[in-house]
């Protein structure tokens, strides 16, 4: 993706490079129903396949945070504070964000919150 998503950036075709991110985020989005985490945290025998699901949704998260920051710096940002990964991504980051799995399993993450809060209804 991250390979793809450069060339789309170097070419100006920056409406593809967002619409390929998304598509990302709806895997991830898919990957969790899916998976059903809160779920398998209830059960013990499945605790390492909640730590596999949990560290796959991480991984994906810090490298749409990359691809991302470009178009919503603050938004990457707070994902990566949130991973315990520090605010900042430095220049040239894309290609971190061609290897999955460079978090470390049971690294401990920031704040949790939410990126994008939901607004309550003003009826």
């Amino acid at each position: 993706l991250a390979a793809i998503l450069r060339r789309d950036m170097e070419a100006l075709r920056l409406s593809a490079a967002l619409e390929r991110i998304w598509a990302a985020v709806g895997f991830c989005n898919r990957y969790i129903d899916e998976s059903a985490p809160w779920k398998l945290r209830k059960d013990p025998a499945r605790a390492d396949r909640f730590a596999a699901v949990v560290y796959n949704l991480c991984e994906a998260l810090r490298i749409i945070a990359i691809l991302i920051s470009p178009f919503m710096p603050a938004t990457a940002a707070s994902i990566r504070s949130q991973l315990g990964l520090g605010g900042e991504i430095a220049f040239g980051a894309l290609r971190e964000a061609e290897t999955f799995g460079l978090l470390t399993p049971g690294a401990p993450i920031g704040e949790v919150k939410a990126i994008f809060p939901r607004k309550e209804n003003s009826k």
